[in-house]
């Protein structure tokens, strides 16, 4: 969010995309003054001609930053972008309330919507994402439904346990949905778009099934999936497993692989002996 902020700014290219340059405001409110400085310095915008506004402290929602927020947009000649990092930190803790958790969370960002669609501003909050397991991504968003049904947009960040690969998934009212594949930058402290998640993620499976089968074709011409999956590790029934049958069966069907003579198997052909 803070690169985001930065590219916004200056007008600079972000994910990929062109960005339209503007004022951004970013509450860095789990953060330090000199962290901020430091990341800039290792994203390597510590020389931009323009910076953000930044601050690490912030009223409580309902307790003066609305105003705030409104004396800022008033201050700057194109205010575009405004990044509350993270929600929880403007969120005052309430006693009991009637109403739902949809309701309370409704009523907490009605203003800053409003905020939002009389100015003309992107405002845009983040949030963390619980842990447990669930069938529809975005409700790993922490808070209730109350907060998606609020937003025009939501962007979701997933990432693996042991892995530099991470996907960012977009959906909203005014936008197509989109998958992006990113990979984290040791060197500039930020991720680095890569494509779209479904090509990039073909590309690697089959290139991973292409290895595997350069590597066992010197002692066997013909391979099955469970060959593959024993090569790396898996199980067939596992997740990796069921994807690797699935890429092969895709690779056959685009003249990648040609079938074995054996059920169920499959012979690759180096493209420049293919025919």
């Amino acid at each position: 969010m803070y690169k985001l902020c930065f590219c916004v700014e200056n007008g600079l290219n972000f994910l990929g995309h062109t960005v339209e340059q503007g004022n951004a405001l970013y509450l860095a409110l789990e953060d330090s003054k000199r962290r901020l400085k430091d990341r800039a310095y290792k994203m390597g915008h510590d020389k931009e001609l323009n910076f953000p506004t930044t601050d690490v402290e912030a009223p409580y929602l309902g307790m003066g930053l609305e105003e705030d927020l409104q004396k800022w947009i008033d201050g700057v000649p194109k205010p575009k972008l405004i990044v509350i990092d993270t929600l929880a930190r403007v969120k005052a803790a309430v006693g009991f309330k009637k109403g739902t958790a949809y309701d309370i969370d409704n009523e907490l960002l009605r203003k800053v919507q409003h905020l939002a669609i009389t100015n003309g501003v992107c405002i845009c909050f983040v949030t963390h994402l619980s842990k447990a397991t669930q069938d529809y991504n975005f409700d790993k968003i922490t808070g209730s439904v109350g907060l998606q049904g609020m937003t025009d947009a939501m962007w979701l960040i997933d990432r693996g346990d042991n892995t530099n690969n991470a996907s960012i998934v977009g959906r909203g009212r005014d936008i197509n949905d989109f998958e992006y594949a990113v990979k984290w930058n040791a060197d500039t402290w930020c991720y680095d778009f890569t494509g779209n998640l479904e090509i990039v993620q073909k590309t690697e499976n089959r290139l991973e099934v292409i290895n595997a089968m350069k590597e066992l074709s010197v002692k066997q011409k013909e391979i099955a999936p469970r060959d593959i999956c024993k090569h790396y590790g898996f199980t067939s029934n596992s997740k990796d497993g069921k994807r690797i049958s699935k890429t092969m069966q895709r690779m056959l069907g685009d003249s990648e692989l040609i079938k074995g003579n054996k059920y169920g198997t499959y012979i690759y052909m180096e493209p420049s002996s293919n025919y």
